[in-house]
């Protein structure tokens, strides 16, 4: 597939361009005075959950879509750390698999079915911003990048008896941004290139995936809170 090896190719040069790429804003000149304003994020909650659906769509004998749940604590507008992300998969036969054993009855001797996936990740939030649409509704988004290293569970089938457990560590590099619908909830884009240490070989593979993420205080935001009397914060928030 075309189209995936080159979007894996890029993946981690686009991380590496977003995490360096600084946010710049200049404000005119007015009487000998320069005034700039950088607003706050008004989206600001220490802890996020969040539910996720994914593809990867590499592997040589199934389809797979991970179903995700996730831990998200925000140390601040700048870092995060993903505590805890575990996935299962679920697997569908590609046709190339489907045709070996109809048309030929020939099974593959030994492959791998990726069946889970448990992961911890540092979050670097370098962008913020927001988009208007039609001039009528404003949409907030901020932009990651996250470092993650995890465990994946793989059920090595093969054709001469019944399948066994294995496991390998991995390590994920990816880039996201989340799309605010409300102070609380958002909606995620997520594309990884996960490493997977197996004993004999190491594999990549690319995750594409959509979240559903939910942020909430249990003992104060990240910042004290404005007056809401201020015309200015009405305006913004």
């Amino acid at each position: 597939m075309p189209f995936f090896k080159a979007l894996r190719s890029i993946c981690p040069a686009l991380c590496i361009v977003i995490g360096l790429t600084p946010a710049i804003a200049q404000a005119a000149e007015k009487k000998d005075q320069e005034i700039s304003i950088i607003q706050e994020r008004l989206f600001d909650k220490k802890r996020e959950i969040g539910f996720a659906i994914g593809y990867i769509p590499d592997d040589n004998f199934y389809h797979t879509y991970p179903l995700t749940l996730n831990y998200v604590n925000h140390f601040n507008q700048r870092y995060a750390w993903e505590v805890i992300r575990v996935s299962y998969m679920i697997n569908k036969d590609r046709d190339i698999k489907r045709d070996l054993e109809k048309n030929f009855g020939v099974t593959p001797s030994t492959f791998d079915e990726f069946t889970s996936h448990i992961e911890s990740s540092f979050i670097i939030k370098p962008t913020y911003g927001k988009d208007s649409v039609f001039n009528k509704h404003i949409i907030n988004h901020e932009g990651y990048m996250s470092l993650g290293l995890g465990v994946a569970t793989f059920e090595k089938q093969v054709s001469y008896g019944n399948p066994q457990q294995d496991s390998a560590l991995t390590a994920s590099i990816g880039i996201g941004r989340k799309y605010f619908v409300g102070k609380a909830f958002n909606i995620s884009l997520d594309l990884k290139e996960m490493l997977v240490f197996k004993e004999n070989k190491t594999e990549n593979f690319l995750y594409l995936g959509v979240g559903f993420n939910y942020r909430f205080d249990l003992f104060g935001s990240m910042k004290p809170k404005r007056n809401q009397d201020n015309s200015i914060y009405q305006y913004l928030d």
